[in-house]
């Protein structure tokens, strides 16, 4: 019963995936409703309801690594990178070379992206800290 009750269990939680859809919709992936973005951001649905944008690939390995290291255990992030990297059309030897780009990047449209992820991800552990 555990077994079947994990497979609906969210890998990138809700409210984080709330937290990022302003970051990601239509700036990385086509235009798609926040439920929709969850799905996909956990590999809920075999179909794809929209597909990144074009020449994003950077910016995605970004945010695949930027909530890489907010899932635990480890080993899950990694399975979770893994999968949704595949499903993103982005190579490992891609993502491994280009994840900490943006991190790195004087450029103004990368550091805007670099905040606005990072700004995403602060604002979700300020909710996931606020007392209930």
């Amino acid at each position: 019963m555990m077994k079947d009750a994990e497979q609906f269990r969210d890998t990138v939680s809700a409210k984080l995936c709330n937290c990022l859809y302003e970051a990601c919709n239509e700036v990385l992936f086509e235009f798609t409703t926040p439920i929709m973005f969850s799905f996909y951001m956990n590999i809920r649905s075999e179909q794809d309801f929209f597909q990144p944008i074009k020449f994003k690939q950077l910016h995605i390995c970004y945010m695949v690594y930027a909530v890489e290291k907010l899932i635990s255990p480890s080993a899950l992030g990694k399975e979770w990178s893994s999968l949704f990297l595949k499903r993103s059309g982005i190579s490992q030897p891609y993502y491994k070379s280009h994840r900490l780009d943006d991190a790195r990047s004087d450029v103004p449209a990368n550091i805007e992206f670099r905040e606005n992820i990072n700004n995403a991800i602060k604002n979700w552990e300020e909710m996931r800290r606020a007392p209930r």
